[in-house]
């Protein structure tokens, strides 16, 4: 949801940032139904060919930031990649809030809607400290 979220934001914004999302554990899975239909009820439609894939070394080094949603993802791959260790952060934390943003995956469709919400909540709100990184001036 959230790779979904930021690019379709960036893009609303006119701003030049890629997001891509990965996890810890091997790729290959299609997006959960929960969170299909919620970014296809936001208009995401490019959501429907999203495929899970797991970090890759070259992901991380090739990255001006890393955003995870739990610590223990954070953790994990800072412990991976000690070089990396600044740029690897929670999203919560980036933006200055407490506490891990939960995975829903196997939950019922309401656990999904309140996590989409608050990802959604985030990630507007990390776009507009990107932009105002970008454009520090207005």
């Amino acid at each position: 949801m959230a790779e979904k979220l930021f690019n379709h934001y960036v893009k609303e914004a006119g701003l030049n940032y890629i997001g891509d999302s990965c996890g810890l554990l091997p790729g290959g899975q299609p997006i959960s139904a929960g969170s299909l239909q919620l970014l296809l009820g936001k208009g995401i439609l490019e959501a429907q060919d999203h495929f899970s894939k797991q970090f890759t070394p070259d992901m991380i080094s090739g990255s001006r930031l890393v955003l995870t949603m739990e610590e223990r993802q954070r953790d994990f791959l800072r412990g991976n990649e000690p070089n990396s260790v600044a740029k690897i952060l929670t999203l919560n934390e980036y933006l200055g809030e407490p506490g891990d943003i939960a995975d829903p995956f196997g939950s019922g469709i309401d656990t999904y809607r309140k996590t989409f919400e608050i990802i959604d909540d985030r990630i507007k709100r990390l776009v507009s400290k990107l932009r105002t990184q970008a454009n520090p001036s207005g």
